[in-house]
C-alpha cells in the first residue's frame, strides 16, 4: 500500500506565508518521493494575503473555513484554539495515513494532537516552528506560575511525539530536556546563530572603507533531507 502522510498547519501549501512555504516544500518533496500527501489547513488571511486558490497541486489540499478574522485579541485567541481542535479532529476523517506531521500554528495545536492521539493509528511528528505553551510566557501573555499554564505545560511535555523536526541543534536539545528524554528520533534543520570568529581584514576592504559593497552569491542547491525514519 502506498504510504500516505497528512501535514497540518494553519497556513497550507497554497499560502505564501512564512509557515505555508515550508509546508509546500515538504509536501512537494514527499510527493516526489512516492508518498501520497494531504495538506490540511485553514483558509485564513495572513497580512491580508490568502491562499492561491487558482493554483493546482498534484496532491490534495483541504482548507477549512476561518472562524474569526477580527482584531479582538481574546476572540482571536479563542478562534486559534478552536482552529487547532478543528484541524486535528478533521484529520480523523481523512483516509488512513501512516504519518501525521503537525506544525505549531494555530497555538496549542500540539496539545490537541496529544489529546486526540488515542483515536488515530499513525506516527505523530511535530515540526516545531514555535514552542507552545512556552511562547505564551515569552510574549508576556501569561505568568509561568499561572495554574492553567502549568497544567498545559506539564501535559504537553509529558507526551513525547514519535518524531521531531526542529529548527537547529539547540532547539532539539532543549526539547529533549523538556520531554525528559536523552534521544528522540528527529531531523535538525539548519537554523541558529553562528559563532563569530575573528579573521584577517580582506584586501578589498582596506581600499574601500568608505563604501558599502554588495556581493551576488550564486544559487546554492541543497539536497533535501529525508524523513524515512518516520515510517519505521
Amino acid at each position: 500500500m502506498r504510504k500516505r502522510a497528512v501535514i497540518i498547519n494553519k497556513y497550507g501549501a497554497l499560502h505564501p506565508s512564512a509557515t505555508g512555504r515550508p509546508v509546500r516544500q515538504l509536501a512537494d518533496f514527499l510527493w516526489e518521493n512516492g508518498v501520497d500527501v494531504i495538506v490540511l489547513s485553514i483558509h485564513a488571511p495572513y497580512k491580508r494575503i490568502v491562499s492561491q486558490q487558482q493554483e493546482k497541486l498534484p496532491y490534495r489540499t483541504i482548507e477549512l473555513p476561518d472562524l474569526y478574522n477580527g482584531t479582538n485579541k481574546y476572540l482571536r485567541l479563542l478562534g486559534n484554539l478552536l482552529d487547532g481542535f478543528r484541524l486535528i479532529s478533521y484529520s480523523l476523517l481523512l483516509p488512513h495515513h501512516q504519518l501525521k506531521v503537525v506544525l505549531t500554528d494555530p497555538s496549542l495545536i500540539n496539545a490537541w494532537a496529544i489529546i486526540v492521539r488515542p483515536f488515530f493509528r499513525c506516527k505523530l511528528a511535530f515540526w516545531t516552528m514555535d514552542l507552545y505553551p512556552n511562547a505564551f510566557t515569552s510574549a508576556g501573555l501569561v505568568s509561568q506560575r499561572n495554574p492553567i499554564y502549568r497544567m498545559i505545560y506539564s501535559f504537553v511535555y509529558h507526551h513525547v511525539p514519535d518524531f521531531l523536526i526542529t529548527l537547529g541543534e539547540q532547539q532539539y536539545r532543549y526539547l529533549c530536556r523538556q520531554y525528559n528524554r536523552s534521544f528522540i528520533p528527529h531531523i535538525v534543520l539548519p537554523c541558529g546563530i553562528c559563532r563569530k570568529e575573528d579573521a584577517a581584514e580582506p584586501f578589498w576592504r582596506k581600499a574601500n572603507r568608505d563604501k558599502i559593497i554588495f556581493f551576488v552569491m550564486p544559487e546554492i542547491s541543497v539536497k533535501p533531507i529525508t524523513i524515512s525514519s518516520c515510517w519505521s
